[in-house]
């Protein structure tokens, strides 16, 4: 099996998940989505970080990381939303231009 297409972090919005997701967990998955294997997180050092992220305990690291998925979701839905506004209101321009007076 050949991998055609690579993917990087950026690529799949990491600039747009700075707001939804906390600094130290967006580092975490920049270091487990290393080129290099031997750069990435072991698994007990990645589930150590996922742990030290959460001191209080009082969610356990599922609930955690799906409650930052739905932040991440949500912030990415309301982008969406606006932006399609925002091309919406442009393709109405351009349709009312069409039918008004050139100067």
């Amino acid at each position: 099996m050949q991998i055609t297409e690579k993917t990087s972090y950026e690529q799949v919005g990491a600039e747009d998940s700075a707001n939804a997701i906390p600094a130290e967990a967006v580092e975490l998955m920049k270091q487990c989505w290393r080129e290099m294997a031997f750069e990435r997180n072991n698994m007990s050092d990645t589930v150590q970080s996922l742990e030290d992220m959460n001191p209080d305990r009082s969610l356990s690291i599922t609930d955690r990381v799906v409650k930052m998925m739905e932040k991440y979701s949500e912030d990415l839905e309301n982008k969406v939303a606006m932006k399609t506004q925002q091309l919406r209101t442009q393709q109405a321009g351009k349709s009312l231009s069409k039918y008004l007076p050139r100067r």
